[in-house]
């Protein structure tokens, strides 16, 4: 009886759900896309996969390994992924040489002070170099990189816009690293007068990220995107909504544009605007070494070079670690450390996952200083890593180390301390105390016979704190 009765729960709940895996049970990613139901699970191996994969139901693509051990490369035959259906999740790839498409039945009338396109009348523009998700998708631990839209094949269009990404309202895009994504030939396709404001009229184009109405873009490296025509409306990230906990540094363009809540970002050295937005909010920013800084904002506790009217705000050096190599955590001696305020909605964690808030109040840009484990440098055979711990100087530290890459879900708690994530077999290590800046170094030269790819995990104790974990890939 008890049988029946669970048949007919099952039943009553639909077909359980499946995970479609790549290459064991499909060859390609496309395959095991067009063979999924809703709320399906595609899991895709390690590999290169030189593919353009179009899904139109809501459902799960993610890798196994993480992006630095699964690629799927567009060979520049359009976006690499082509995500049209609300609730897709796409997560943990390298998503490179996508090059946009043609969006369909949406069309921008040409207009603007001095401006001259090929043929007048209305444009189709061009979207999406490596996703192009028009819906409510969630994109999430990916890097979008060497994305490309080239206005040079495309001539008969009218503008283009997310050579990284292009999404639709609703889209939460997270914890993505979107570098060295392209916008190219814009200046062979429009003609300007001498106002660099007529540039609007090629659409507003963004060489990182677009979503068009409301969505959130949280926790994501925002880097190298290029854009080879300034003009005020040109930025790597182009947005109506929520953008929280991002470093958005050194693109050939703005930073932002568009209406946007601009909240906890670092926002530094790119080449226009830091932030340029018509009637934009920010607060517990750092917009600092941009060519201009800000237009129209409601800025308050942001630190500005320049400075700007607006509560709470300063203009002071930021100290971080290594801002020149991109290197933007705050040291323990940085002005920003409990410099911001509270508001809503205010994600829970900064842009690594230490929580927000850990001191007073809240501190001013996308990280929250907070005892912490990362590297930087070259991870790859004959390379130099650099591995690094964030903690109140003089605390102790404790690395451990594990050749066993697949950290423990859940956790083990342990109370006074926090979450223990390393697998056994492990290895402690005892290291010198923090030093006064709140940062310890220490360098690691990679012999060039390591084998690749090598992983591992890796956590440690500062203080009487467990930080985060970590699982380096050398490849």
């Amino acid at each position: 009886m008890r049988a029946v009765v669970l048949v007919v729960v099952i039943a009553a709940h639909g077909v359980a759900q499946q995970v479609h895996r790549v290459p064991l049970n499909y060859p390609t990613i496309q395959a095991a896309v067009s063979a999924a139901a809703p709320s399906d699970i595609v899991a895709v191996g390690p590999g290169t996969y030189f593919e353009n994969v179009v899904c139109a139901r809501p459902i799960t693509i993610r890798s196994d390994r993480g992006p630095k051990l699964t690629v799927v490369d567009g060979q520049r035959r359009g976006p690499v992924f082509m995500l049209t259906a609300a609730g897709i999740r796409l997560e943990g790839f390298t998503i490179r040489n996508g090059s946009g498409m043609v969006d369909p039945g949406t069309f921008q009338q040409c207009s603007g002070f001095g401006c001259t396109y090929a043929n007048q009348g209305l444009f189709e523009p061009v979207r999406g170099g490596g996703v192009y998700a028009p819906a409510a998708v969630h994109i999430v631990g990916n890097v979008i990189t060497g994305n490309r839209i080239d206005y040079k094949q495309m001539a008969q269009y009218g503008y283009a816009e997310g050579a990284g990404i292009y999404a639709g309202p609703g889209a939460v895009i997270e914890g993505n690293e979107i570098t060295a994504n392209e916008l190219v030939g814009l200046g062979d396709r429009l003609a300007c007068g001498p106002f660099p404001s007529c540039s609007r009229s090629i659409g507003s184009p963004s060489g990182g990220i677009a979503i068009h109405g409301g969505g959130l873009i949280i926790g994501n490296r925002i880097m190298h995107n290029r854009i080879d025509r300034w003009g005020l409306d040109l930025a790597a990230v182009k947005t109506n909504g929520l953008v929280a906990n991002n470093v958005i540094a050194q693109n050939q363009a703005n930073g932002i544009t568009h209406t946007a809540f601009i909240a906890n970002n670092t926002i530094v050295d790119n080449a226009q605007f830091g932030s340029y937005t018509w009637t934009g909010t920010l607060v517990n920013c750092i917009v600092r070494g941009n060519r201009q800084q800000l237009f129209a904002h409601n800025a308050t506790y942001s630190n500005i070079e320049g400075g700007s009217p607006g509560m709470g705000n300063i203009d002071v050096d930021s100290k971080m670690v290594d801002r020149i190599n991109g290197d933007f955590h705050l040291r323990y001696d940085s002005p920003c450390r409990d410099a911001g305020t509270t508001y809503a909605p205010m994600p829970p964690g900064d842009d690594e996952g230490d929580p927000r808030t850990s001191g007073a109040a809240p501190d001013i840009g996308a990280d929250e200083f907070h005892p912490h484990l990362y590297l930087t440098g070259r991870l790859a055979p004959g390379g130099v890593a650099h591995l690094k711990a964030v903690g109140a100087p003089n605390s102790s530290v404790h690395w451990a180390f594990s050749p066993n890459p697949t950290l423990l879900r859940p956790p083990v708690a342990i109370p006074g301390y926090g979450d223990w994530y390393l697998p056994a077999p492990f290895f402690v290590q005892t290291a010198p105390p923090i030093p006064s800046i709140g940062v310890q170094l220490v360098t690691i030269p990679i012999p060039g016979g390591v084998p690749s790819p090598t992983v591992l995990s890796m956590q440690a104790l500062v203080g009487n704190d467990l930080t985060n974990a970590i699982v380096p890939v050398v490849k």
